[in-house]
């Protein structure tokens, strides 16, 4: 190339960039009540729409941020986010209403973060499309929609962080999240209550996301009328005529309470499908209803490979209902080489079709069972190490003084703890150093000493170990 040709080229490019600002503004300030005319450089010269910020945005390459002031606005139709960007509510509580049919926000191959929005209104609030996207929220809050509050589709991150899920629905999967072919999903400390989906997953549906972390969450009074009351997540296969490509999921569940879920097909709190890896620690799973099989959890077709393993460890799974395995049902013996129990608790939950009150516990036999406290544990010649007496739980799942769970675990079993003040895997469901005694206790809850009352009811918790 000649250097005249080369002087032209770059001076096209650099016409191109010149079509954006070099020098971005940082900040864009949003007020419905402001004069109109504003180029939204301060709150005195706010835009009156988010979609006017938007589009200012969207003209930079650089993280914007767009500030919203209290009150309610209402972006009157979607909004497509090309460039990276920050939407928060800097002076106080701020509310996205939106009705409409398509998502108000479409984040197109770039990364958005959402700091303390409340979303309100039937319409969709979020959309993240393509491999390039990240969609985040700190302190949010959703309601009411009807189409799904946050979708991913393709994402490489769908984070939520401090956030909460009441009174949306979908006609489809997922009544307040749905994540597809999503690389990383990460909840943490958030709360799913009266979600609703028509399909599966009550409050959650993933489907071919590599890795989902749900830490430090409580799902509580979802409906699925398919399968997942609470959450539900599967990996599909793919399967072309000549050869066979299975696909790997990794969840672990950390330090969360599933309460009163219902499915109206299996997984009345949990649908596993077809998971490489299933982990829950700490887990609660408690008064949840499966019209089909696995009140607590229902495990099915998991996939051909070495990977394969469901490990449930200082669970306390009680009071499920179901047609068949009311607390846990496992898939077909063979299908799954690596299910453990450990330093868990299997107690009164119940199921129609159970030939003993143990299959009520968990339908199939475990590959491992180790220092668990399950009913009825001996009524068939399954291996393993549990008791089966009496482990005094509490309307909430917490083990009662003078259990036989407390100290009665194996701490050699419970990987990963430290001197590191913010790893959670140190304490129980409820912030509680995860040993207080002698040694670690069964389920989910640790039993602190010297514990005199709690709830309605007075109890003399003074750590009368046995």
């Amino acid at each position: 190339m000649s250097a005249k040709y080369l002087w032209v080229a770059l001076f096209v490019v650099f016409g191109c960039l010149s079509s954006l600002r070099a020098q971005p503004s940082d900040n864009f300030y949003v007020d419905p009540a402001a004069p109109s005319g504003g180029d939204g450089s301060s709150w005195a010269t706010a835009f009156q729409t988010i979609a006017e910020a938007v589009t200012e945005a969207n003209a930079t390459f650089v993280d914007d941020r767009i500030w919203l002031a209290p009150g309610i606005h209402q972006p009157t139709g979607p909004m497509s986010v090309i460039h990276p960007c920050t939407v928060g509510a800097p002076l106080g509580t701020a509310t996205i209403d939106y009705s409409g049919v398509f998502a108000s926000f479409r984040v197109l191959d770039t990364d958005i973060h959402f700091t303390g929005i409340n979303f309100s209104g039937a319409g969709r609030k979020v959309a993240g499309i393509g491999r390039h996207s990240g969609i985040r929220f700190t302190r949010c809050e959703f309601q009411g929609s009807t189409s799904v509050a946050v979708r991913g589709d393709r994402c490489y991150v769908m984070w939520f962080d401090k956030c909460d899920f009441s009174g949306n629905s979908h006609w489809n999967n997922g009544g307040a999240i749905q994540g597809v072919d999503c690389v990383h999903v990460d909840i943490a400390e958030s709360k799913f209550s009266g979600n609703t989906s028509y399909r599966n997953g009550g409050a959650v549906f993933l489907q071919n996301c590599d890795i989902v972390n749900v830490h430090e969450s409580v799902f509580k009074g979802n409906v699925a009328h398919g399968s997942g009351g609470g959450l539900h997540v599967e990996a599909v296969n793919i399967t072309p005529p000549i050869y066979y490509i299975p696909k790997f999921t990794e969840v672990d569940i950390l330090n969360t309470e599933f309460v009163e879920n219902e499915a109206w097909q299996d997984g009345g709190g949990i649908r596993a499908r077809a998971i490489a890896r299933f982990e829950i620690t700490n887990g609660v799973l408690l008064r949840n209803t499966s019209c089909g099989s696995g009140g607590g959890i229902k495990a099915s077709q998991y996939p051909v490979g070495g990977m394969n393993r469901m490990v449930l460890l200082n669970c306390t799974v009680t009071k499920n209902m179901a047609v068949l395995g009311g607390g846990i049902s496992l898939p077909t013996p063979f299908t799954l080489p690596n299910t453990e129990l450990l330093n868990s608790i299997l107690w009164d939950n119940s199921a129609l079709s159970a030939g003993t009150i143990l299959e009520a516990q968990c339908d199939l036999e475990p590959r491992n069972v180790d220092h668990c406290c399950i009913q009825d544990w001996g009524a068939l010649s399954w291996s393993g190490y549990a008791i089966n007496s009496d482990p005094r739980l509490r309307c909430n799942g917490k083990i009662g003084w003078l259990s036989p769970c407390i100290d009665a675990g194996d701490v050699t079993l419970y990987p990963g703890m430290d001197s590191d003040p913010h790893n959670r895997r140190n304490y129980d469901v409820e912030g509680r150093d995860r040993v207080q005694g002698i040694e670690i206790d069964m389920g989910a809850f640790e039993v602190e000493p010297l514990r005199v009352f709690e709830g309605p009811f007075v109890h003399l918790d003074v750590d009368i170990r046995p």
